[in-house]
C-alpha cells in the first residue's frame, strides 16, 4: 500500500486532519501522488466530502504499511480528529514485538535418527 507512502511524503512528521488532506490532494489537473493513493485505498468517494475521508482515515489507523503507522487523535479544542504517520521501530512490528521462532526449553537440539 503506497497511501501511507504518499501521506508521509505529503506531511512528513506534522500532524494533519482530513480536511488538509482533501486540500492537499485535489485541486491539480493532474494527479498528483496523494490523490492517487487515496482514490487506490477507498475509491472515487474518498475525495467527495472532508467526512468520508476522515472515515476512511480512521478505519485505517495503527496499520503498519512499510514500517510506517497512521495515528489519531481527538484535537477538543478544534472538533476534529487529528492524524500523524509514525515510523515503527522494527523490533516492535509484526505481532507484538514477535520476533520468530525460538527452541522451547522442552526440545533439544539433537535430531531423531530415521529408522
Amino acid at each position: 500500500m503506497e497511501q501511507v507512502d504518499a501521506l508521509r511524503d505529503q506531511f512528513g512528521a506534522a500532524e494533519f486532519n482530513a480536511k488538509e488532506v482533501q486540500t492537499a490532494a485535489e485541486g491539480v489537473m493532474l494527479k498528483n501522488p496523494l490523490e492517487l493513493a487515496l482514490l487506490d485505498l477507498a475509491g472515487d468517494r474518498a475525495l467527495v466530502s472532508v467526512k468520508s475521508l476522515g472515515r476512511v482515515l480512521k478505519f485505517r489507523e495503527g496499520r503498519i504499511v512499510h514500517g510506517l503507522r497512521l495515528t489519531g487523535r481527538q484535537d477538543k479544542h478544534l472538533s476534529v480528529r487529528m492524524y500523524r504517520i509514525r515510523a515503527v521501530e522494527p523490533e516492535k512490528s509484526g505481532f507484538g514485538g514477535y520476533s520468530g521462532l525460538a527452541t522451547s526449553h522442552m526440545e533439544t537440539k539433537t535430531t531423531p535418527p530415521y529408522t
